[in-house]
């Protein structure tokens, strides 16, 4: 894999047995070569249809779609939207010009479909939209004779003509029917803001978005690309998708192999689970436009457990991302039709198995960052004082607007400071609460309640999990926040870590047929297993 990576960067040219090799293995798995140069290979599956079970999630309304209609950016933006839902659902492949692009002539949009579903019909379909408060059977008559007379590529008898509007329109059906009994049309259909709050309520992503854009934001909920661009905007250039895949090539096929599959969970680990998001956004993107855009409108990332509940109601199949989930939620979402992917930052603690993205090597960082337009020299200064830590670089080369996280742009509450030291606890545990008030030279609930203002915001030092608490990635926070530890500091951790490590574990000191059922006897060590 990471040979064929090397061909695409141009650091290599194959031998013809490498060529050679390459091309079998291809055609293994199905990838044709046909003449003129051409490559075809067997289609990529689209995640499940909507079912008849669960309940849609309505983040606007249709007085909201109204109102959008009324705002230019919304009249530019309701062809993407379309767009965006007609990709969600999958098997089609749509072409609505945005923005400018809605002021030349031709159809507002057309799709093309394979198999239809409730709203987008199989074959080809011409659609036409009108956002006008009034008038708007006049614009759909307008609309529907000026593409009788000119349907441009498209055969009218052979085709679906759809009129759309975003305001309410209750003789929608009627007017539709008038038309269909002209027999011009294969087919024709008309679409009011009610059926587009119910579309929309079929993708949460897409509703999410639009939500967004409205300036009501789900709370919880978040686009990976939202964070993508987090993530890569911190920096002076911006990382690149090329950077956060970089010596990742198996893990990128490990994940789009996933996607491929039935819903399962799969559980990613890196430095931070913001890093894990950023991957996964990246690698999906390299997908082709169709299958990309189709898997980012039904993914979301759930940032709290309520969230996360509500996401798994949903009718439609959905790639739901959990950061630092609770035990036993993700299984109970997965068993309800969707893929869950979970995300770890450099405390996992005990979570099962989890794949860890491999770390990327000094020669793949300095290789990106010199595509990314970084020059040579302080590519290769980046590359070494890095570590291979993507969390690092992003500290080395942070941007003006973003220049150090909220929580390091000031000296650090002696909290945050005994947190760094422990790594990780679990405040069930009397004997873990008791090291972190030593470390942090005071009462625990007076630790606890400075801390708690530094979890479960994007880019936090800490996460929180039920009672369990983790610093998210260890090397970026020893990275920010060492200098300002004291001598005091690290005597008080000297002295717990060693009686932390010279606790004896009272499990082994039973027989090796008894220790079975330590936990049923209530038997365990005296700290966490997370300390």
């Amino acid at each position: 894999m990471s040979t064929v990576a090397d061909f695409e960067r141009g650091q290599r040219t194959p031998v013809p047995n490498n060529a050679e090799a390459i091309r079998v293995a291809l055609e293994k798995a199905g990838i044709r070569f046909p003449p003129g140069g051409a490559v075809a290979g067997p289609p990529s599956p689209w995640l499940g249809p909507t079912t008849k079970s669960g309940a849609p999630i309505s983040w606007v309304n249709a007085t909201d779609l109204s109102q959008w209609a009324e705002r230019r950016d919304g009249q530019g933006s309701l062809p993407a939207l379309l767009s965006k839902l007609v990709r969600a659902g999958g098997g089609a492949v749509p072409h609505f010009p945005a923005d400018e692009g809605v002021q030349f002539g031709g159809w507002d949009g057309t799709t093309r479909a394979d198999v239809g579903n409730d709203y987008v019909p199989a074959g080809v379909a011409g659609w036409e939209i009108g956002t006008q408060r009034q008038g708007i059977v006049g614009k759909a008559n307008e609309d529907y004779e000026k593409r009788t007379k000119d349907a441009g590529a498209l055969n009218p008898a052979d085709s679906t003509f759809i009129f759309v509007t975003p305001r309410h329109w209750p003789e929608k059906d009627e007017w539709a029917a008038q038309k269909r009994s002209e027999a011009v049309w294969r087919g024709v259909r008309a679409y009011d803001g009610t059926d587009l709050v119910e579309w929309i309520s079929l993708y949460p992503p897409v509703g999410q978005g639009l939500a967004t854009a409205l300036g009501r934001r789900p709370l919880g909920a978040r686009q990976l690309e939202e964070i993508w661009e987090e993530w890569s905007l911190a920096t002076q250039p911006a990382l690149t998708a090329e950077i956060i895949l970089s010596d990742r090539d198996k893990d990128v096929v490990a994940v789009l192999q996933w996607l491929r599959e039935e819903p399962s969970i799969l559980a990613l680990q890196s430095e931070t689970p913001e890093e894990v998001a950023a991957f996964i956004y990246a690698a999906i993107a390299e997908l082709p436009e169709d299958y990309a855009d189709h898997y980012l409108a039904r993914s979301l990332v759930a940032e709290t457990a309520a969230m996360a509940r509500a996401l798994a109601d949903s009718p439609t199949p959905l790639v739901i991302v959990l950061l630092d989930p609770e035990p036993g939620l993700a299984q109970a979402i997965a068993r309800k039709g969707h893929h869950v992917l979970l995300v770890y930052g450099g405390n996992p603690g005990q979570v099962g198995e989890v794949r860890r993205l491999g770390r990327p090597t000094r020669q793949g960082i300095e290789t990106a960052l010199e595509a990314a337009g970084v020059k040579e020299d302080r590519a290769k200064r980046l590359a070494r004082e890095s570590s291979r830590s993507l969390a690092v670089l992003r500290r080395l080369m942070a941007s003006q607007t973003g220049r150090l996280p909220n929580w390091a742009q000031a000296a650090p509450p002696h909290a945050l400071l005994a947190a760094l030291l422990a790594g990780a606890w679990d405040e069930k545990s009397e004997s873990d609460r008791r090291v972190l008030a030593q470390l942090a030279d005071a009462p625990y609930e007076t630790f606890v309640a400075d801390v708690t203002r530094f979890a479960g915001q994007f880019d936090s030092p800490l996460h929180k999990v039920g009672s369990v608490w983790k610093v998210a990635s260890p090397q970026d926070a020893w990275f920010l926040l060492a200098s300002y530890l004291s001598p005091a500091d690290v005597d008080r951790f000297e002295r717990v870590a060693a009686d932390v490590f010279a606790t004896a574990d009272p499990r082994y000191e039973m027989t090796g047929e008894e220790r079975w059922y330590a936990p049923i006897h209530g038997v365990k060590p005296e700290y966490s297993e997370n300390l």
